[in-house]
């Protein structure tokens, strides 16, 4: 067989292929009829302005839910000669510290009767009502114990205060009838609270001393630091000072003088 003869067959053979190879391509090619249907079914505007709105309300949703688990922490104050501190998180204790020895020797003794961490404002303040019963810093007629909240939010600040003081109103005066409950200035600022703390004092027992000094010049700081809260506040009183008409005192003519013990540093 020649060449020519050859090349003759081999065309001959392709052009019978040819129809077989473009019905396969044709084949190949032809569009997914499923596929198809659910691109255009999602390319619908309806559809699309659907997913739009559900993953709007998604993100608005997640940035709600984050909204509501972020809550306000809140200082709360409490001056009884030791002097303590809380930051309050979720109407939970989340820290307590010391503002004074006395408060250091009495956060001691609480950690060894109880666990404090993240239980509920309430339940914590009843053990350290409890614990300063036991102590004797609650007992006896001239018993006082102080109270005052901080916050940068003022709303969650204001609500904390109100908690904490109808609880200390009833459950102190469950333990001493004759025990006084008082409210501090409730004027706090972020700089009076860092400069009471700058001094080992409760920030109550601060305003107290320097709302004497204002008053009689006789005295000077370091001499009123060592008086204890309950002769600072007779102290105060007896000068006329801001306490006189304190949320949770009662009026001037309905409690009795200062005691002659104010103005020694060392009286019980």
């Amino acid at each position: 067989m020649n060449n020519k003869l050859l090349k003759q067959q081999i065309l001959e053979a392709a052009e019978k292929d040819i129809p077989d190879i473009r019905h396969k391509l044709n084949l190949q090619t032809k569009p997914n009829t499923q596929t198809s249907w659910l691109k255009s079914w999602f390319k619908k505007p309806a559809l699309t302005l659907s997913f739009s709105a559900m993953a709007i309300l998604l993100i608005v949703s997640l940035v709600m839910n984050t909204g509501t688990e972020a809550h306000a922490k809140t200082n709360v104050f409490i001056e009884f000669n030791p002097g303590l501190s809380m930051v309050i998180e979720a109407d939970k204790a989340i820290e307590l510290s010391a503002e004074n020895p006395d408060g250091a020797t009495f956060i001691n003794t609480l950690n060894n009767e109880t666990t404090w961490e993240n239980k509920p404002l309430d339940e914590v303040l009843e053990t350290i009502i409890t614990v300063a019963v036991e102590q004797g810093y609650l007992t006896g007629e001239d018993a006082l114990i102080m109270y005052d909240v901080y916050g940068e939010n003022l709303d969650e600040a204001k609500r904390i205060l109100d908690n904490v003081e109808g609880f200390l109103e009833e459950k102190v005066t469950q333990h001493n009838p004759n025990a006084m409950v008082a409210r501090g200035m409730a004027s706090m600022v972020k700089e009076t609270v860092d400069t009471a703390s700058e001094h080992n004092m409760s920030v109550m027992k601060y305003q107290l001393i320097i709302n004497i000094l204002a008053i009689d010049e006789t005295y000077t700081f370091e001499t009123l630091s060592d008086y204890s809260i309950k002769d600072l506040m007779d102290l105060s009183n007896h000068h006329g000072g801001p306490f006189e008409n304190m949320p949770g005192r009662p009026n001037s003519d309905e409690r009795p003088g200062p005691p002659s013990g104010v103005g020694n540093p060392n009286r019980p």
